[in-house]
C-alpha cells in the first residue's frame, strides 16, 4: 500500500501564531521567534493528530492498495471519495459512484467486485474531524498550545538519567482522550 498526501491542511490556522505568543508569554511585536513558533505548533498539530488517530482538518490523501480485497480501509473521517481507480495491466479504469460504498465512515467496499485483470486500486479522497479551525474543540487546540509553550520553554528533550525521555502523560495529555478515534 502507497500512500500520498495530495492537499495538506492548514494546520497553522488551528491555533493562530498570536495565540500561541500569548501561552508562550513572547512579545506579540517580537518576530524573532516567529518560525521557530511556527515549527513547533506544525510539529504539535502532528502530534496531536498522531495520538488521536485522526486528522484534525481537512486532507485530500491518495492510497493505492498493491493486494486489492473488496473492502479497503481508507483513514478515518471521511468526508468524500473523490476518484476510485482499479488499475489493470493494460488500462487505469475509473469506477462509477454506485460500483463502491462507503462503510462505516472509512472503508471503501466493491459492491460488484473489482473489474477483471484488477492489480490495483487508486482512492482519492478527503478525510478530516473538523471541516475548520473554528469548530475544532477547545481542549484540542489547549493541548497543542501547551506542547509548543513546553517546547518553546525547555528548547531540548526531557533528560531522565542522560536518556531522552518522553513528556510524562498528565492532564494535558488528557485533553485528547474524548476526540481519539479507537479504531
Amino acid at each position: 500500500m502507497q500512500e500520498k498526501l495530495i492537499t495538506p491542511q492548514a494546520a497553522a490556522d488551528i491555533v493562530p501564531l498570536v495565540q500561541i505568543k500569548q501561552q508562550c508569554r513572547a512579545d506579540a511585536d517580537i518576530v524573532d521567534d516567529d518560525a521557530l513558533l511556527t515549527s513547533y505548533t506544525l510539529a504539535a498539530v502532528e502530534a496531536a493528530q498522531h495520538k488521536l488517530g485522526r486528522p484534525i482538518l481537512l486532507q485530500v490523501w491518495e492510497r493505492e492498495f498493491d493486494d486489492p480485497s473488496l473492502q479497503l480501509c481508507l483513514r478515518q473521517d471521511v468526508t468524500a471519495v473523490a476518484r476510485v481507480t482499479a488499475i489493470t495491466k493494460s488500462a487505469e479504469i475509473d469506477l462509477a459512484p454506485e460500483d463502491w460504498r462507503l462503510a462505516k465512515g472509512y472503508r471503501l467496499c466493491a459492491l460488484h467486485g473489482w473489474p477483471h485483470g484488477t492489480v490495483s486500486v487508486r482512492v482519492r479522497f478527503t478525510c478530516g474531524a473538523w471541516a475548520d479551525a473554528g469548530s475544532v474543540p477547545e481542549p484540542i487546540k489547549l493541548w497543542i498550545m501547551q506542547r509548543v509553550a513546553t517546547a518553546y520553554a525547555s528548547r531540548e528533550a526531557l533528560a531522565d538519567s542522560g536518556r531522552l525521555a518522553e513528556l510524562p502523560r498528565d492532564f494535558v495529555d488528557g485533553l485528547l482522550d474524548p476526540y481519539r478515534s479507537w479504531r
